[in-house]
């Protein structure tokens, strides 16, 4: 609830296969804290002439319609984005979830981290990016397609 959300991103995939991406900077007045620039590489300078958090949200509900979510840490995303949504004055999506993190811990026990990029490593899918929503929506859709090869019965976990 203290923090701002700076960049929403999505994935549209079909058949195992992304078709189409959302991505968006926000704008926010609130000076973006060190450690999230040194997370990220985002600047207060990089937000300069993205669209408001309504707006952007506005687009990304759009996007995603009623499609099933597959989230990394899906209970942080999908946290991030109720707030949101509450701000904003729009309606929170009550589409279906699944959390890949989830799915990975169950999967792979050999896992000894939650990180999105040490499972990726580890399943060797190689992220150069990380800690940007776009990015890190193509490592989590390798991720979880790598999973549903391992264990194509082990979906539905929120």
């Amino acid at each position: 609830s203290r923090d701002e959300i700076i960049e929403l991103g999505a994935l549209r995939v079909r058949d195992g296969v992304p078709v189409e991406e959302f991505s968006s900077l926000v704008f926010t007045e609130k000076e973006i804290p060190a450690q999230v620039h040194a997370l990220t590489g985002l600047a207060q300078s990089s937000l300069v002439g993205a669209p408001s958090l309504k707006r952007a949200l506005e687009k990304l509900l759009v996007f995603i319609g009623d499609d099933r979510l597959v989230c990394w840490n899906a209970a942080f995303d999908i946290a991030f984005l109720q707030v949101g949504c509450n701000r904003c004055g729009l309606p929170i999506p009550r589409n279906k979830v699944e959390d890949a993190q989830k799915l990975a811990r169950k999967t792979v026990k050999e896992i000894t981290d939650d990180r999105l990029v040490s499972t990726a490593g580890h399943l060797g899918i190689h992220s150069e990016t990380i800690h940007r929503a776009l990015p890190d929506c193509y490592t989590t859709q390798a991720v979880y397609a790598k999973l549903m090869e391992i264990s194509p019965g082990n979906h539905g976990i929120v």
